[in-house]
């Protein structure tokens, strides 16, 4: 295990340069995310009496296969609630390596 940059907790990095896919079945069950997409609306007014946020930052990674399109109504919902909401601006997610690790740690950086 190495330590992280900022020293908060340790990562082994052999898992992380390990990773893989999710199995196929995963892979399908994400068709449901028009059914979620559709919910997200249908709630989306009660959501404004959610907690009140501090305006500290929030980082929204998209899931598997997705990009910062999937998750601009969530970001709209954090900023609403006075979040300062980021997305991860690092295109489709379809892979982790060091360039990924890399680009993801200079964007929490940069927020």
């Amino acid at each position: 295990k190495q330590p992280c940059k900022h020293g908060r907790r340790e990562v082994n990095m052999a898992a992380a340069t390990m990773a893989r896919p999710p199995h196929p079945f995963w892979t399908l069950t994400e068709g449901r995310a028009i059914f979620e997409f559709g919910a997200f609306g249908l709630f989306r007014k009660q959501m404004k009496n959610l907690p009140k946020g501090d305006g500290h930052p929030v980082l929204v990674l998209p899931g598997f296969m997705a990009s910062d399109r999937s998750t601009r109504p969530m970001r709209r919902l954090f900023d609403d609630l006075g979040y300062k909401s980021y997305g991860w601006e690092l295109g489709r997610n379809v892979k982790f390596n060091e360039k990924r690790e890399q680009e993801m740690s200079e964007l929490v950086e940069r927020i």
